[in-house]
């Protein structure tokens, strides 16, 4: 994608090479069973991840459609009965610093007592660009996000399982950076001027790209998973129902300089 939010997954050569909201992946991603449907906006940070499953497809029997691929299935920590808490903080190159938080308080209040628990987690992604736009001076393909995601768990019986979740992430960069290649100077598309400024263009770190870049994306959203542990019924044992509830919402915004040269040639603007 034009930034470090699209996600384009394949599975032994399976998938779909458009990040975009016109087209359906080719590989199912799913977080606590809840379908993730566009590759835009799919690659912010998950928090808190029990547990990530890769499943080569086809997979439509147990997750539908658009699993042809193959699937990610991915679960969160749930809320635990013990008061924690822990926080990290980690450093790299391109001044990057990348945190994370989680305390889990189980609420004991009356008739909740061990029956209602929390968990809050909030996590940051901050990196700068490793690509020099040299016109602009200014480094492109850098990372900045903040990510929340909030759960509950309500056990009223020994049998029956409420998780209620919501998340918030916002991410905004300048985009990914590239560099322009003359492919066929007898195209017809182009000019002489966009020629010469596209052989300005031979370093893959360098950029003279005219339009300032622009990549973000706000999403947020809720889910509830209820579980029952049914009771045997003749020689049907073991049954469990389990019912799925979810609400996403996505806003991206993105502008781009298709050509990636210092001539105002080809842009790409999009608001959400």
């Amino acid at each position: 994608g034009l930034g470090g939010q699209d996600v384009q997954i394949f599975i032994r050569g399976i998938g779909t090479d458009r990040a975009d909201l016109a087209f359906d992946p080719g590989v199912g991603i799913y977080v606590d069973g809840v379908f993730l449907p566009r590759a835009q906006g799919n690659f912010l940070d998950v928090l808190d991840v029990e547990q990530i499953e890769v499943l080569r497809g086809p997979q439509g029997t147990l997750f539908g459609k658009n699993t042809v691929g193959g699937a990610i299935n991915m679960t969160t920590v749930k809320p635990g009965e013990e008061l924690a808490a822990f926080a990290t903080v980690r450093v790299g190159n391109y001044n990057s610093v990348v945190t994370r938080g989680s305390i889990n308080i189980p609420i004991d209040i009356g008739w909740l007592e061990d029956k209602l628990f929390s968990r809050l987690t909030v996590g940051s992604n901050n990196r700068k660009g490793y690509v020099y736009n040299a016109l602009r001076d200014e480094y492109w393909s850098d990372q900045n996000s903040v990510t929340f995601l909030g759960s509950l768990r309500f056990l009223p019986t020994d049998d029956i399982s409420i998780d209620l979740s919501g998340t918030y992430s916002v991410e905004h960069t300048r985009g990914a950076a590239g560099y322009c290649v003359v492919a066929n100077e007898g195209a017809g598309l182009g000019s002489p001027q966009l020629y010469e400024a596209c052989r300005e263009s031979n370093d893959p770190y360098v950029t003279y790209a005219d339009t300032p870049q622009l990549q973000a994306i706000e999403s947020y959203g809720t889910w509830m998973v209820a579980t029952w542990d049914a009771p045997d019924f003749g020689a049907f044992e073991d049954n469990q129902l389990k019912s799925l509830t979810s609400w996403r919402k996505q806003k991206p915004r993105r502008r781009a300089d298709v050509d990636m040269t210092r001539i105002p040639s080809i842009n790409l603007q999009s608001l959400g």
